[in-house]
């Protein structure tokens, strides 16, 4: 009886946000894919927080994945982007790289956020 309580459960925990998407609708009206790279080697950066600006305030705002990839949901298109290295270990912020600000494209089906390393002390 507990492995059938377990099994419904996680179905209804899987099922649940697909019931309300198609009731209510997505969370976000426009979203758009993008990926944060390194502007020297190319590769993606992991844990880049993007934020979506619209008169200097983040409407939204989200993390890349291992391959630097980020996908951003908005209600109403941005001016900009901006990317921030937030992460930390141990407490102590890494900030590899500099903070980047780039234009906004609402035409645009994707956008790279090209990050320039810090320049070490």
């Amino acid at each position: 009886m507990r492995k059938l309580s377990r099994l419904l459960l996680s179905l209804a925990a899987l099922g649940l946000p697909w019931v309300i998407a198609a009731c209510y609708g997505t969370l976000w009206k426009y979203s758009k894919d993008g990926r944060v790279i390194d502007a020297t080697t190319q590769a993606g950066i992991q844990g880049i927080e993007v934020d979506c600006n619209k008169n200097g305030a983040i409407q939204s705002s989200e993390y890349s994945d291992t391959n630097g990839q980020v996908f951003l949901g908005y209600d109403i298109p941005c001016d900009t982007l901006t990317a921030r290295d937030t992460r930390d270990t141990d407490g102590a912020t890494l900030q590899l790289y500099e903070t980047t600000t780039i234009p906004f494209d609402p035409n645009a089906d994707t956008f790279t956020i090209r990050m320039a390393p810090k320049a070490q002390p």
